[in-house]
């Protein structure tokens, strides 16, 4: 019991205390990323452009638009031989335009570094309409006031909107990328806790 105290009583004072007065500051980000996509680089390659709002510092919301890929040839389905009108639509799959809603929080800063955990939630558009959902880890640099950069990565899952086993369905792929964050007011990046 001792030791949990001590061990609470250290977390607590790298804790950072939210600057409550902090202005919301607007910011635009384009993010690449490489997924494990099986194919060639146009099938592998996700781009996203997100708009959004950072509060107090520590917490953000983004509105995000992209492309699963760029590649219309993706075989997942469970196809079958007996059944190639599923092959025929299974080769629709590919480079569907998604919107995301992202929040983010910082979670632990050392100097200009700050680590960072995004979850989503988004629409996948196309001829097989998902829902998608993002987990996402990163490390923040912060270049200047106005300009960060972030290298990140996790996963995405898409589940079918279609009930049938049958269904064409997009392969839930990990990745990995990099994101330029151009805030329009200077900012300080901030995470829960410091060292």
């Amino acid at each position: 019991m001792k030791n949990l105290i001590i061990l609470l009583l250290l977390v607590t004072s790298s804790i950072n205390a939210q600057n409550l007065n902090a202005p919301t500051v607007t910011y635009i980000s384009f993010s690449p990323c490489i997924t494990n996509e099986i194919g060639s680089f146009a099938t592998k390659f996700s781009p996203t452009i997100e708009v959004g709002r950072q509060f107090q510092d520590m917490f953000t919301l983004g509105f995000a638009i992209g492309k699963t890929n760029f590649s219309r040839q993706i075989l997942h389905s469970h196809a079958d031989s007996n059944f190639p009108q599923v092959d025929e639509v299974a080769n629709k799959i590919g480079d569907d335009i998604y919107l995301e809603i992202r929040p983010n929080l910082n979670v632990f800063q050392v100097g200009k570094f700050v680590n960072t955990f995004t979850t989503g939630i988004g629409y996948v558009f196309g001829p097989t309409p998902s829902l998608m959902l993002e987990f996402t880890s990163g490390v923040e640099y912060s270049y200047s006031d106005t300009i960060h950069f972030n290298i990140f990565y996790g996963n995405y899952y898409y589940s079918s909107f279609d009930p049938s086993p049958d269904a064409p369905y997009h392969f839930s792929p990990t990745f990995v990328g990099f994101s330029i964050v151009k805030f329009f007011k200077p900012v300080k990046a901030k995470g829960i806790a410091s060292k």
